[in-house]
């Protein structure tokens, strides 16, 4: 049988991201805001969930979208994120 899953990461530090924070400072200070955790991912953020779903503790997991985004999901999970229009009733 074939699983197929896929972990959907946010901001994680990478070279590109770091060059692109240090071209334009203040898009860290836009990332941050909208992710509970404070702080951008990192690389070994994502390796557990990777070496989980690739072993056989994950076999009865399958057709699964995982977000790791620091609780970014969880945050805008109203529709609304920072900076976004207020919507009143």
């Amino acid at each position: 049988g074939v699983r197929v899953n896929a972990i959907l990461p946010a901001q994680v530090l990478n070279p590109g991201l770091q060059e692109r924070i240090e071209e334009t400072p203040e898009v860290l200070n836009t990332f941050l805001s909208g992710i509970p955790a404070g702080r951008l991912g990192n690389p070994d953020d994502i390796k557990g969930l990777s070496v989980l779903l690739a072993s056989d503790a994950a076999s009865w997991i399958t057709g699964a979208l995982i977000p790791m985004d620091g609780g970014n999901t969880a945050l805008n999970a109203g529709g609304s994120y920072p900076g976004s229009p207020q919507v009143s009733g």
